[in-house]
This record gives structure tokens, C-alpha cells and sequence, in this order.
């Protein structure tokens, strides 16, 4: 997400967007084009900015995407980028390990939620939910005269493919995507789970609110949890709990995680059966039929989960219960040439977590320099739609997809050494809620993951309006968060702190108080407004809210608008995002943010430069209209929020 803002000074960001570097080597082999975003003072609108005449327009620049898309498609059928390279490595003997997904079928068309009732919603998801595939895998690789090494979702299975089985199959009609294939693993190190949750609902030492999260069905998705464990917990479990006889301590710790953060909450934990995937088999209906409200999962695929998982978890955007996911971005390993890993988890319609230390329950740190393995979360932002590189290290790098889009303690605030035997970095459960610790140096978001995942139940809790809107569950995290790496955004800089640290009990206090705003009504002081956007929207002017100033300014804040919004997932397909945009007018003065290939834009604005008692314009600029053909959709949901906000973490 691009974020733009007041780098601390009194001078108004201009209203000019970066200037982008794309290149189109299958539509335009060798051709280099930039465009930008840029102010027409005369019209009172954004133009499109280039160096070519065949880009004027964000619709040839769209135009241009989907040929780019279509000539990849006709070279390389259902091959991922990572094989397309690979492919001209292998050797006429190698083979390798993928995961081969089929296509479903196209025809389905979901409801709006803002004009139909929950229940109606509910059992045309619970009808979405039994579809199959165009093909079942198993049978579809057994009858191509292939083997499969186990199916890992309903649409899925894992084979290992020769050279020529690779160019065979990516052609055939049933084959959705074909990717490398990496088994799961933990992404996180022991820790002091309930400092963790208080950490990240105060920020201090205190306990999180008894009651927070009440009544909320917040899930994880682990290796499995045993009977005894839940009971020595004092939890009985209920009929969201799916309990596995073989319990992992890694997923005992997540749970503990989960708990802290939501004491309140009714919580569930279903077995993955190993394969670390949210679209592992009945997980679908599994969401559904218990209503859950809240899920996350703390297992990494390597920096590599499937592209079907990934459009299953923005699928959900459109389905009951339309639950919150919290995505681990991984720990920050690092590739050969040293930059940052992209998120395991890339989704536009979950909240990405990242991790930072929480140091002696004193101050929030991310730095390299008081962390003996290093910076906690490395993440860099993954590779716009178009290109093949990392943030910040290719030319032809968008650079304005924030992720993680927050952070949130993850590990111990201290170094803890242990006095009992054992293995390193493993928890044992002793004498019920007792654990014995070995020395933590880590980082991890295996535990950061289940707190953000609880602090979003005790969002949903403080106030009946955000239920079943996981958009304005992540405007309200995000524009509540404190920054940690510097005190005001730099829509320039690749940060690693997201929209900063989560702040659970500003979060809830804003939930809980907000007024529900729409479309040019009164002015808001503190306001959350939503809608559906449809492709023919995008031919209609500016969607303006009103944000009212107090006539006295809270002191040490900062105001901050975040505007957030859903992509369009084709299951068996592709994930395309609609391009907004959130420009913001105060007093004689505007601030914009204007990315390109992120779905959060975010403004903050210096007290000092707010008149009191004024009334400003948040104007949502429908820029470009991406929903694709085959799309469940034609349409999308966004949210809008406005709060004033800590000038920086403590």
C-alpha cells in the first residue's frame, strides 16, 4: 500500500504520484514504460502520466496488463513464474516436486452483502462451498497417466514432474496452476504469551480485559491441539473445536497466544492434517457451518503457499462469515543476496502480520542492532502484479504494496534461560498452564499472527457494526496503529512496521465509539463508512466523506484516514485488484495516496496543519476498474475510517 503523508515537516506532500517503471516483455518485448499519477490543476482531477503514446489513460494502462497477462498465459498455460524459469534449468532426467491445482467452474455469481440479510448470505456460501472442481486432481493425474504424492485440498495434490510431464500438463484445459511445492513449517520461537497479548492490547504490562473478544468465533488453523491440553486450560471443547489426539507444541503455544489476546471469545482450533494450508479439506465448511469470525494459521510454506490457497482466503471477502484473516509474513529469512524475503502470505483481503519486539515491556524495537539475529521482521513488499523482482531491488518494482500491513508482538521481550534440560526452542507443557523456556533470541510470527488474530475478536466484540466486515475490522487495526520505525509514513520507504505496532485497546475504543458515516452526509470526527464499489461505478464522480476537526485537537495525535478495499479472486484463475485512490483536503491543502498496486491507502496529517473545527474532504478516486471476467463478483467492498492516532509507539 502506498502511503502518503507529511514526513514530519509543515510542507504539503505534492499531488503527484512516484513515477513507475513498467515493462511488458511478452506484449511489449524491450519496451520500457513509466507512468505516474499527476494533479490537473484545470480539471480538479488525477491524469494519467507517460512516456508512450499507447498509455494516456489508466484504461490502456489496464488494457496493456491484461495483453501482458494473456501472452504469458499462451507461452507458459497454467506454469507459475518460479517454474518458468526452472523449467529451462531442468534436466531431461530431474524432476521435481509441484502442486497441481484444477480450475472450478465459472458461473457463480455471489450477493452483495449490503443488500441481502445473513441468512441468505449463509446458505448460498454453504451452496459455493460444495462446488467441485472442473476435474477431480487425483483422478485427473492418474488419468494423464501421472502419480500424485497425496491430495492437500479439495482442488489440490502434490506430484513430482519430469521436464516433459511439466510442458505436457500445463497446456491441458482442467490444470488451474502448477507451482513448486514446499511442506510447512513453524515460523515462530517460545514466548510469554500473555505479555505478548497485553503488549499489543495496551502496549504495557497489563493484563487484557477479562471479557475482550465475548462471544466472537475466533479459530486457528494448527497441527492440532489434544483433549487434555484444552482441559487442563479449564476450556471443554465446544463444536468449533476439532481436536487432534497427536498435539504439537508448536500449536499449544499459538493457542495460548490466541487465548491472551481473547479471553473472551469463543475459541476453536481445526486440525490441518499436516499440509499448513487454510484450504486444507473440509476447511471450507468447516468456517461456515461454525461461523467463524476470526482465523489464523501459524505455519510457513517457505515464502511459497499455493496460488489456490491464497485466492481461497480472498474468495472469503464474499462469503459468510466473511471471517478476519491474520496471515503470518514469515521470520525474515533472507534470500542469497541478502534483501528480504516477500510474505509467505501475499492476500489482499487479510491482515498481514509481522513481528517486533516488545523490549523489557519499555519500548517497541525493530532494529538489527539490539537483536542478535537481526532485524524481527525482513519482509519486503512482494512483486507488483507485472514484474519479477523484490521491492525495492529491481527497476521494475512498483514499491508501493506496504506489507506486513501491521506488527505485533511475537517472542519474549527478554532473553529467558532455562534451568531445565531439553531441546532449544521447543515448549513443553508441565503441571498444566507451567511451561520451562530455553534461551529466546528469536523472532517469529508464528505467535504474532494468533495476537493480531485475537485483538480483531475484541474489535468485533466492542461493537456489533463491524461484524461481518473484515474491511473495517483492517481500517480500524490500521488506522489505531502506532508507527515504530519513524513517526509519520514515507510513502518512499519499504516499512517494515506496516501501518506501525497494533494497539488493541485504542482499536476497541475507536470501534466501540465511531459513528457510522456515509456518502456527503454531516461531518464525522471520528467516523468508519463502507459500501460495495460495481465496475460501473467507476464511470460516476468521487465518493466524498466529511471529517469533522474538534475545536480542540487531541494532544500528541496526529489524524490518520485509511481507505481499504477487497481484489476479486477467479478461483482456478487470477487475483485482480481494482486501483483506488484516497486524496484528502485540509484547509487550503490537499495530501494524496496514490499506489498502484496496493489495496490500502493511507493519509496522515500533523495537528498543527489541521484548522480547529473545520470540516475536510476525504475523496475516494476510482482510478482503475480491474474486476476480471470469470470473477464471483462484479463488484467489490471497501471501508474508510478516520481517527486521530499516537505520533509514535512507545
Amino acid at each position: 500500500m502506498a502511503l502518503a503523508l507529511l514526513a514530519g515537516s509543515a510542507r504539503a506532500q505534492p499531488l503527484d504520484g512516484p513515477i513507475i517503471t513498467r515493462n511488458f516483455p511478452y506484449a511489449l518485448p524491450g519496451k520500457e514504460i513509466h507512468v505516474w499519477k499527476h494533479w490537473d490543476a484545470k480539471e480538479g482531477s488525477y491524469r494519467l502520466g507517460s512516456n508512450s503514446d499507447l498509455v494516456r489513460s489508466s484504461s490502456d494502462l489496464v488494457a496493456l496488463e491484461t495483453a501482458e497477462w494473456e501472452s504469458r498465459k499462451r507461452k507458459w498455460g497454467a506454469l507459475g513464474e518460479a517454474l518458468q524459469s526452472k523449467l529451462s534449468r531442468m534436466g531431461d532426467t530431474g524432476s521435481v516436486d509441484v502442486v497441481v491445482s484444477m480450475k472450478y467452474p465459472e458461473g457463480v455469481v455471489y450477493f452483495d452483502k449490503t443488500r441481502e440479510s445473513g441468512e441468505s448470505m449463509r446458505e448460498q456460501s454453504l451452496q459455493v462451498a460444495a462446488l467441485a472442481p472442473v476435474a477431480d486432481v487425483e483422478v485427473f493425474l492418474a488419468k494423464v497417466g501421472l502419480g500424485n504424492k497425496g491430495r492437500i485440498s479439495k482442488e489440490s495434490a502434490v506430484a513430482n514432474l519430469t521436464k516433459s510431464q511439466l510442458m505436457k500438463l500445463m497446456f491441458a484445459d482442467e490444470v488451474a496452476s502448477i507451482e513448486p511445492y514446499f511442506p510447512g513449517r513453524p515460523t515462530g520461537t517460545p514466548a510469554q504469551f500473555s505479555t505478548l497479548a497485553a503488549s499489543a492490547y495496551n502496549h504495557s504490562s497489563a493484563a487484557v480485559p477479562s471479557g475482550a473478544g465475548a462471544g466472537v468465533n475466533a479459530a486457528t488453523l494448527e497441527a492440532g491441539l489434544n483433549g487434555d491440553f484444552l482441559s487442563c486450560l479449564g476450556i471443554t471443547p465446544s463444536n468449533i473445536v476439532d481436536v487432534n489426539p497427536g498435539a504439537s507444541e508448536h500449536s499449544m503455544a499459538t493457542w495460548e497466544c490466541l487465548r491472551y489476546a481473547a479471553p473472551g471469545a469463543k475459541l476453536g482450533n481445526k486440525n490441518l492434517a499436516g499440509n499448513f494450508l487454510y484450504n486444507a479439506p473440509g476447511n471450507q465448511d468447516w468456517i461456515i457451518n461454525n461461523g467463524i469470525q476470526t482465523l489464523s494459521l501459524s505455519y510457513s510454506n517457505s515464502g511459497t503457499p499455493t496460488k489456490a490457497d491464497m485466492l481461497f482466503v480472498d474468495d472469503f471477502a464474499y462469503q459468510w462469515p466473511f471471517p478476519v484473516f491474520c496471515n503470518p509474513t514469515g521470520n525474515g529469512l533472507l534470500h542469497d543476496d541478502g534483501s528480504g524475503m516477500a510474505p509467505d502470505y501475499q492476500c489482499y483481503n487479510a491482515i498481514s502480520v509481522g513481528n517486533v519486539r516488545h523490549v523489557n515491556q519499555t519500548y517497541f524495537d525493530l532494529s538489527a542492532t539490539s537483536n542478535p539475529d537481526g532485524a524481527c521482521t525482513q519482509t519486503k513488499n512482494p512483486p507488483p502484479r507485472w514484474g519479477n523482482c523484490i521491492s525495492g531491488s529491481g527497476s521494475d518494482c512498483a514499491g508501493d504494496r506496504e506489507m506486513p500491513y501491521l506488527v505485533a508482538p511475537g517472542h519474549s521481550p527478554t532473553n529467558i534461560v532455562s534451568t531445565v534440560q531439553g531441546r532449544e526452542g521447543q515448549l513443553f507443557l508441565d503441571q498444566c498452564d507451567s511451561y520451562d523456556w530455553f534461551e529466546l533470541k528469536f523472532c517469529g510470527t508464528s505467535w504474532s499472527a494468533p495476537v493480531v488474530n485475537g485483538i480483531a475478536a475484541d474489535v468485533i466484540a466492542a461493537d456489533s457494526r463491524l461484524i461481518n466486515w473484515p474491511e473495517k475490522v483492517r481500517a480500524v487495526l490500521m488506522a489505531t496503529a502506532q508507527n515504530v520505525t519513524g513517526g509519520y509514513w514515507s510513502s518512499q520507504v519499504d516499512g517494515k512496521d506496516g501501518a506501525g505496532v497494533v494497539y488493541g485497546s485504542a482499536a476497541v475504543n475507536f470501534a466501540s465509539s465511531h459513528s457510522t458515516t456515509y456518502p456527503n452526509s454531516a461531518p464525522i470526527q471520528y467516523g468508519i463508512g463502507s459500501g460495495s464499489l460495481y465496475a460501473s461505478d467507476f464511470s460516476t464522480p468521487d465518493i466524498i466523506y466529511k471529517i469533522g476537526i474538534p475545536s480542540s485537537k487531541p494532544a500528541g495525535k496526529h489524524l490518520r484516514v485509511v481507505l481499504t478495499w477487497d481484489s476479486n479472486p477467479v478461483l482456478g484463475g487470477d487475483n485482480a485488484l481494482s486501483d483506488l485512490d484516497l486524496k484528502v483536503n485540509y484547509g487550503t491543502s490537499s495530501k494524496s495516496s496514490l499506489s498502484n498496486d496496493g489495496n490500502v491507502e493511507m493519509v496522515d496529517i500533523a495537528s498543527n496543519l489541521i484548522p480547529a473545527g473545520s470540516t475536510m474532504d476525504a475523496h475516494i478516486i476510482k482510478w482503475s476498474n480491474r474486476i476480471p471476467s470469470g470473477s464471483r463478483t462484479n463488484f467489490f467492498y471497501y471501508a474508510i475510517a478516520w481517527t486521530w492516532v499516537e505520533d509514535h509507539a512507545p
